[in-house]
């Protein structure tokens, strides 16, 4: 039985091959006088002067890899979804991210000022996680009341008005009730929604991670422009932020100049792929290893080429090792004819 295990992982690593020789040759094709694109990095740690290539054919192929496994793994739409909760267990390679994040959110001194920081990187780079690390932190949760969690992420019942919807939810998860926002949306609109805010975090020192920022054109955009300054303007997010008493806001988001927009550029700071190796190890065997499944002493094996092919993003290798489970899962299934002979 053990034979079979290697060989299925064998069959899912090719077809890991399979995906990335496609992606080269398309590369290839496009690489006739064609630059690279470059835009500015900042790591969590701080931000970093200087550019660096992010156009490289490893970071495309690992974000067409990734959106390959999840095409695989659902076969109809999905709309995400994100909230507060976490196993801190099964997080690898952030160590360093968190306690830098931390240091920004809760500082030494008396400081009552507003902040507001960007987290920004591909899809499955680990913007999620590290905010739900940091959120579920015992300093953070004695520095901050409230803190909600508000997950931006599109919706199929979401108001046609995305900056409505933006409002809302962050009304809900204060804890206000249906009817009262309602009521605000029915009687003022959007000013009416942004007032209530305001009422809700005037004279807190709140923490609001807004995960998955995204906007549908400029008019977006602009509503969510300049979190930390633009305070007069009723139309804007800014207007439901009250500042003065030491309020932050996280935003995620893959889209950067978004980012840049809300929080200002010198508060940007750009995700990276995970260095380490053994930490995408670890985030591949424990998806892999989920219920009763053990991975087979043939699969180390097959170590290195695994994590070669998670180009350091933890959600490509979470991927992998579901995918890498259920093969398992169906060769350690009995089939029933055979039970009965």
């Amino acid at each position: 039985m053990q034979s079979h295990n290697v060989i299925s992982i064998l069959k899912f690593a090719s077809n890991l091959d399979r995906i990335n020789r496609q992606d080269k040759d398309k590369d290839k094709d496009k690489d006739n006088g064609v630059a690279s694109n470059r835009v500015q990095q900042r790591e969590i740690q701080g931000p970093v002067d200087g550019n660096t290539n992010m156009g490289s054919s490893n970071v495309e192929i690992s974000q067409k890899l990734t959106h390959e496994l999840i095409s695989q793994d659902t076969k109809t739409e999905v709309f995400r979804w994100s909230d507060r909760s976490v196993d801190e267990t099964k997080v690898h390679g952030l160590d360093d991210k968190v306690k830098s994040l931390q240091r920004l959110l809760v500082p030494n001194n008396d400081d009552s000022g507003f902040r507001a920081i960007g987290i920004v990187g591909m899809r499955g780079i680990g913007k999620t996680t590290l905010c739900q690390v940091i959120f579920k932190k015992q300093e953070v949760k004695n520095h901050f009341l409230p803190r909600i969690w508000v997950c931006l992420s599109k919706q199929p019942k979401d108001d046609l008005d995305n900056k409505k919807e933006t409002v809302k939810r962050m009304l809900e998860c204060l804890g206000v009730e249906e009817s009262v926002i309602k009521s605000a949306d029915n009687n003022h609109g959007l000013e009416g929604l942004l007032f209530a805010l305001r009422l809700q975090l005037l004279g807190k020192r709140y923490l609001i991670i807004l995960d998955d920022v995204w906007c549908k054109d400029d008019h977006d955009m602009e509503f969510y422009s300049l979190l930390d300054r633009d305070e007069n303007c009723c139309k804007k997010l800014a207007y439901g932020l009250p500042k003065g008493c030491g309020g932050t806001v996280i935003v995620t988001s893959r889209a950067e100049e978004l980012a840049k927009k809300i929080v200002g550029e010198d508060k940007l700071h750009r995700l990276l792929p995970i260095l380490d190796p053994e930490s995408c190890w670890k985030i591949f065997k424990d998806s892999a290893e989920e219920g009763d499944i053990k991975l087979s002493i043939g699969l180390e094996n097959l170590k290195v080429k695994i994590i070669e092919k998670c180009y350091g993003l933890p959600l490509l290798a979470k991927m992998m090792g579901k995918i890498a489970s259920e093969n398992l899962r169906e060769r350690t299934v009995v089939p029933q004819s055979q039970q009965q002979s």
